[in-house]
C-alpha cells in the first residue's frame, strides 16, 4: 500500500511541474490601457503618456494584448510581460497541442503602417501606441514572437508580420524618421541600411516550410534565432518562435518621440501569431550622481562633508536635483545643508540646479546636534532632468554617519594642519580673538572635550566672551576655508 502511495504521489507531481512549464495568458480586455502599460511594461527612466490600443484611448476593448507569467516555461527567457496577437491572447498558451491553432477576434482592426513592412493582405492587428520621454540617449526592450504559421508557411506570402515604430528626430541626422526597431540582431548593412525586420521569413528553421516556396529568400543565415517547438511541448502553443531579442534605438535625452507596436495577419485569418514583451524592460537608465547609494560616509560634526555631483545624459540646464532628508537627525535642527552656491537647502528651498559646470552640497553639524553617540542622515535625492517632464525623476538615497568633533589638545601656540592662528592676549581672562585667513568658526573645549564656548565669523578676525568660563586649561579649535587648526588657551 505504501509503495502503491509513493507511486501516486510521483505521478502527482510530475503532473503538476508538466502543468507548471505552460505559460499562463491573462486578457487585458476592459483595463485602462495607459494604466496597463505603465503597470507592465514601464521600466526605468522612460514616461510614456497618450497611450492607445488598436488606435483606442481609454478602456481595451479586444482580447488580443494581456499579461503572461512564464509559471517554470524557459523557452522565451523571459519570467513576465506583455503580449500581443492576431487573435485571442489565450490561443498562445500551451501546450503545443493543435497545429494551426487560431481563434480569431470580430470586427478587427486593420493597421496601415503595417504596410512599411509587409506588401501582403493586412488582417487582423493588435496595435499599441504611446508617447515617450527618455532620460538617456538609449532606449530598449525586450521580446520574442511566435508564431503557428511555423514551420510550413516559411517562404510563402503567408507572412505574418509585426514591428516596432519609433518616429521621431533621428540623432545621427537630425531629421524626424520612422523607423522599424524589431531587427533581426546584426542585418544592419551597406545592402540593407533599415536592416531587416524579424518575421517568419527573416528567423526561422533556414529551410522552406512544406507551403513555402524555394525561390524566396528565408534568410537561412539568421536561422540560430529560432527555437523549434515540437508538437506536444510544454510552454507555448506556437509552434515556433525566436529567442529574445532587443528592440533599441539611439534618441535625443527629453524629446518626444512615438511608438506604435504592431502584430498582423498577412493574407487569412487561420493561424495565430504573437509577440511577448519583457516586464518593465522599456527602460532608458541614466546614471545622474557619482556617488552609490550604498557608500556610507563618516565624518565629524564641524569638519562637514562635501557631498560631489556628478551629473551626465541631459542636453539641458535647467534640470534641478531635488534633497530630503530622513535619518535620525534633522535638517536645520542637528545639521545644515549648503550647496556649493552657498544656497540653504531647508522647507523653501529643496533642489539644485542643474548647469554645465560641477556641483555639490555641503553637510555640517549645528551646535544643538546631540552627537553622544553617531547617528545617521539619509538624503533623499530625486533628479529632474526634462525641464518639460517634471514628473521623470531619477531617484537615489544617499547615507551618512555624524559624529561629534575628536578634541586634539596641542601645545600653547602650535598648529594643526598648519593652519596658522593668532590668539591674543594668551592667557586671557575677558575676552580671546583669533586672527587667520578665511575664518568660519571656533570652538572652545575643556579639558574633558566638552563644548563650552562656541561662535561663528565670516572674515578673519572673530572674538569671543570667556568672561563666565572657570580659569583652567582650553583646546581652541578653528574652522577655516583651508582647514582646522587647534590650539591651547589658558584662561585665567
Amino acid at each position: 500500500m505504501k509503495h502503491c502511495n509513493q507511486i501516486v504521489a510521483l505521478m502527482l507531481l510530475v503532473a503538476c511541474q508538466a502543468n507548471a512549464q505552460n505559460i499562463i495568458v491573462t486578457s487585458a480586455e476592459g483595463q485602462n490601457v495607459e494604466t496597463f502599460v505603465r503597470n507592465n511594461f514601464l521600466g526605468e527612466g522612460v514616461q510614456v503618456f497618450n497611450v492607445k490600443f488598436n488606435n483606442t484611448p481609454g478602456t481595451i476593448a479586444k482580447p488580443q494584448i494581456g499579461t503572461f507569467q512564464s509559471n517554470g516555461f524557459y523557452g522565451a527567457q523571459m519570467n513576465e510581460g506583455i503580449l500581443l496577437t492576431t487573435g485571442h491572447v489565450s490561443v498562445a498558451e500551451g501546450p503545443n497541442d493543435h497545429g494551426y491553432a487560431a481563434q480569431s477576434v470580430s470586427n478587427y482592426y486593420s493597421d496601415p503602417l503595417i504596410a512599411l513592412v509587409s506588401s501582403g493582405n493586412i488582417r487582423s492587428c493588435a496595435t499599441l501606441d504611446f508617447d515617450l520621454v527618455c532620460l538617456s540617449d538609449h532606449v530598449s526592450f525586450t521580446y520574442c514572437f511566435g508564431s503557428e504559421e511555423y514551420p510550413e508557411f516559411v517562404g510563402s506570402t503567408y507572412n505574418d508580420v509585426f514591428a516596432f515604430f519609433l518616429t521621431g528626430t533621428d540623432p545621427s541626422t537630425g531629421l524626424s524618421a520612422t523607423r522599424n526597431i524589431a531587427l533581426v540582431p546584426g542585418s544592419v548593412s551597406e545592402e540593407n541600411p533599415n536592416g531587416i525586420a524579424v518575421a517568419i521569413n527573416s528567423v526561422n528553421p533556414g529551410v522552406p516550410g512544406s507551403l513555402g516556396y524555394s525561390y524566396v529568400d528565408i534568410h537561412p543565415e539568421y536561422s540560430h534565432y529560432y527555437v523549434e517547438n515540437p508538437s506536444g511541448a510544454d510552454g507555448v502553443q506556437y509552434n515556433g518562435y525566436t529567442m529574445k531579442l532587443i528592440a533599441e534605438a539611439n534618441l535625443i535625452p527629453c524629446e518626444v518621440y512615438h511608438m506604435h507596436i504592431s502584430i498582423c495577419n498577412i493574407g487569412d485569418l487561420n493561424r495565430d501569431s504573437g509577440v511577448m514583451i519583457e516586464g518593465h524592460s522599456l527602460s532608458s537608465p541614466s546614471v545622474t550622481t557619482g556617488l552609490s547609494s550604498d557608500n556610507v560616509v563618516t565624518f565629524e560634526r564641524l569638519t562637514g562633508y562635501e557631498v560631489p555631483l556628478t551629473l551626465a545624459n541631459t542636453n539641458y540646464t535647467n534640470g534641478k536635483v531635488h534633497l530630503s532628508f530622513g535619518g535620525e537627525l534633522v535638517n536645520g535642527v542637528d545639521f545644515t545643508c549648503t550647496t556649493d552656491s552657498g544656497d540653504v537647502i531647508n522647507a523653501s528651498r529643496d533642489y539644485i540646479y542643474i548647469d554645465e559646470g560641477a556641483h555639490s552640497f555641503t553637510l555640517r553639524g549645528t551646535d544643538s546636534a546631540n552627537l553622544a553617540a553617531p547617528h545617521s542622515i539619509e538624503v533623499y535625492m530625486a533628479t529632474e532632468l526634462c525641464p518639460q517632464h517634471p514628473e521623470l525623476l531619477v531617484y537615489d538615497t544617499l547615507r551618512f554617519t555624524m559624529t561629534d568633533d575628536t578634541p586634539e589638545p596641542t601645545g600653547i601656540g602650535t598648529v594643526h594642519n598648519e593652519i596658522p592662528l593668532a590668539i591674543y592676549p594668551n592667557p586671557a581672562s575677558e575676552t580671546l580673538t583669533v586672527t587667520t585667513d578665511g575664518l568660519q568658526h571656533i570652538d572652545l573645549l575643556d579639558i574633558q572635550g566638552r563644548r563650552v564656548a562656541t561662535a561663528s565669523a565670516d572674515g578673519s578676525t572673530l572674538t569671543i566672551d570667556i568672561s563666565r568660563l572657570p580659569a583652567g586649561l582650553y583646546t581652541l579649535r578653528a574652522i577655516t576655508d583651508s582647514g582646522i587648526g587647534n590650539a591651547q588657551v589658558i584662561i585665567q
